[in-house]
């Protein structure tokens, strides 16, 4: 394979430089591309090389054979959590949101060292609709522009395949084929959150760490992941939580690679349009040093005690208002030892500002 010809309609002509672990390097003159194989002959390239061409063709045949077994173990997978998650909501009767005191700060303390965590995210449009919130594609023209021209988010702005569409390098059909996880571009985390419900800890931007991968300390298994995010044009204060899940898999990171957790494949939840507005970040959270500030920062992510992660999962119970909903809810708190039904209401940020609290 070293060595044949192809084509790439916006590239041009390039050769093979590098065949390994389902991927060919090509070389368009100088201009150097990696590219998954043979996934690449069915969208980006092509050849004129008769024996290229028979082993493209051989691979996509092995290919599609085992996407079509892949997708029956998903399937059964599928089902199999869904049963898993009706069983768990009809185990549980629909729990009340009480209204009660705040939480005292030596609760606070008594679970210092169980952890969830929340992460920041840019919003993304990519596949919104009235029953989605988006985070399942690339961002619509307008929103990529703004992220690019006006937010200037850094991965926006400068590695991703967003800014080639952008310069005009690439079309929006090339752009959307981009979208599926493992292509030659890396997807955001955000445009490709809801294939993957999984998250990473990101990257220092600033300082003398700066490059560095972010580590996730102290998260575990039954830890909850908070997905928050703001519209393009709000204020920190209005962020909203639209999604959670508990952590079935979490890894620390190390020198070369950041932190990251997977979600559990049942205790999951997606909030939809309405519902995720409702449950703003800062009414749970505040930064213990400066607990009046409505400030996020540059990092991607904020640990969490596992008190404010069951406020939350108690209020999306109440906003839902499904069986599932309040399972997930109970059963957090029993995996936590947390009493559900004597779980204060929040303190965060924006209930310290109003109540003029900072301590």
């Amino acid at each position: 394979m070293i060595g044949r010809q192809v084509r790439h309609r916006t590239f041009g002509i390039g050769s093979i430089i590098g065949c390994e672990a389902g991927k060919i390097t090509v070389d368009f003159s100088g201009t150097i591309r990696l590219f998954q194989f043979p996934e690449s002959f069915e969208r980006f390239l092509t050849t004129e090389d008769e024996a290229l061409q028979s082993m493209v063709i051989e691979a996509i045949r092995e290919n599609a054979a085992a996407k079509e077994k892949a997708e029956e173990a998903r399937r059964l997978v599928k089902e199999a959590e869904e049963a898993a998650a009706k069983e768990a909501a009809r185990s549980v009767s629909r729990i009340p949101f009480p209204v009660q005191e705040r939480s005292h700060p030596a609760e606070r303390q008594a679970h210092h060292d169980n952890v969830s965590v929340a992460f920041k995210c840019n919003y993304c449009d990519g596949g919104a609709s009235a029953t989605c919130i988006g985070f399942r594609g690339k961002c619509s023209d307008g929103l990529i522009r703004f992220n690019i021209e006006q937010a200037k988010h850094v991965w926006c702005s400068t590695g991703s395949v967003c800014k080639g569409y952008y310069d005009g390098r690439i079309g929006r059909a090339e752009l959307d084929a981009y979208h599926e996880p493992g292509s030659i571009f890396a997807a955001c985390y955000e445009s490709s959150f809801f294939d993957t419900w999984s998250m990473s800890a990101g990257i220092y931007q600033t300082g003398e760490n700066a490059g560095k991968p972010m580590h996730l300390n102290r998260i575990r298994k039954g830890s909850l992941a908070v997905m928050t995010t703001r519209k393009p044009t709000d204020k920190e204060s209005n962020r909203f939580v639209f999604a959670v899940f508990m952590v079935n898999n979490a890894y620390s990171g190390d020198d070369q690679d950041e932190g990251s957790v997977t979600a559990d494949p049942v205790w999951r939840i997606e909030l939809a349009p309405g519902q995720a507005e409702r449950i703003l970040f800062w009414n749970y959270y505040f930064n213990a040093r400066k607990p009046e500030k409505i400030v996020f920062g540059s990092g991607l992510h904020r640990y969490l005690t596992d008190i404010e992660a069951a406020q939350i999962l108690r209020d999306i119970a109440s906003v839902k208002g499904d069986d599932f909903s309040a399972a997930f809810f109970a059963h957090f708190c029993e995996v936590n030892g947390i009493d559900a039904n004597n779980l204060a209401a929040p303190s965060g940020g924006l209930m310290r500002q109003a109540q003029g609290t900072q301590g």
